[in-house]
């Protein structure tokens, strides 16, 4: 048995250093595509992120003062009540200091400068409003309603900003997915070319490994995990680049962040993807990696064994 695994071993690595241009081709291709296709779950993720603080259909905060007065909090409540029951507003639910506190935290725990930048008790309560009605000029009318109001501090509509990023993502998605399953596909085929060269140029030695009793599976191996290899190098390539990436943006945008004063402007932060996250992803590449390189090699080791 172990013979066999030396064979198979030795056989591999003759392959490599008869191929090597092919064999760089298929292994450099195949680490793009994964590299785009870690880029793209990357990107979504971020966007999610981004997109996660205003769920629910929620289309305005209003933001109260940290100091602000319990009568003044119930100023605005009673407004909100008077549109929720008049129909305007579907709900408008009073999100308490320490609420507030814990999404303040989750939406930045990548940031943790600016996440320890607060207090519980500096922390300001907000209404988030989901009006009834996607009416633009009805829900700019119930946000000039609070503007300015004692004991508010700001209100945020984030609807443009909303769709412009929903948007983005929705093209990114489809643009970097097309592109990573394309080059995928052509990783496959250069593996599957590599293979088939390799079983050419040893036909002779094939014919004889036959006449002597070998049997396909024996003759096969080596080949196919020829193929699985250079998927799995690939996929190290485009594993080891997406972390690069992601350590040069996340220092990127904590740089440009950590000069701004007010929370409010501090969305940019949610584009921090964490490193627990993009570990999840390498797994992925892996799998893709190594399903491409068997994939490929599978198939000509199969179709081109007669030669």
């Amino acid at each position: 048995m172990f013979s066999r695994i030396g064979y198979a071993l030795r056989e591999t690595w003759q392959g490599f250093q008869r191929n090597w241009t092919l064999t760089l081709a298929s292994v450099l291709t195949a680490a793009v595509s994964l590299l785009l296709a870690g880029v793209s779950f990357v990107i979504q993720k971020a966007f999610d992120q981004v997109l996660n603080q205003w769920s629910n259909n929620v289309q305005f905060v209003v933001f109260m003062q940290a100091d602000a007065a319990p009568e003044q909090i119930a100023a605005v409540k009673a407004v909100l009540d008077e549109q929720t029951a008049s129909g305007v507003v579907r709900e408008a639910p009073y999100v308490e200091k320490a609420e507030s506190y814990e999404e303040f935290q989750r939406l930045f725990s990548t940031n943790p400068t600016l996440r320890d930048t607060l207090t519980v008790d500096e922390m300001p309560t907000q209404f988030k409003v989901a009006p009834s009605t996607d009416d633009a000029a009805v829900i700019e009318n119930l946000i000039a309603q609070f503007q300015g109001r004692p004991g508010v501090l700001d209100v945020r509509s984030p609807a443009e900003y909303v769709k412009v990023i929903s948007k983005l993502s929705g093209f990114i998605r489809w643009v970097t997915t097309a592109l990573w399953i394309v080059l995928l596909g052509t990783a496959v085929g250069l593996i599957w070319n590599t293979i088939r060269t390799a079983m050419f140029a040893r036909r002779r030695e094939i014919e004889v490994m036959k006449l002597v009793g070998a049997t396909n599976w024996f003759i096969r191996i080596p080949f196919m995990l020829e193929g699985l290899i250079q998927g799995l190098i690939g996929s190290a390539v485009a594993s080891a680049s997406l972390v690069g990436l992601n350590v040069v943006w996340t220092g990127r945008i904590r740089s440009v962040t950590s000069g701004l004063a007010n929370v409010k402007d501090l969305a940019l932060v949610n584009f921090i993807v964490d490193g627990g996250y993009v570990g999840s992803i390498i797994v992925r590449l892996v799998v893709l990696g190594a399903l491409a390189g068997a994939i490929g090699a599978g198939i000509a080791a199969s179709r081109f064994l007669d030669v």
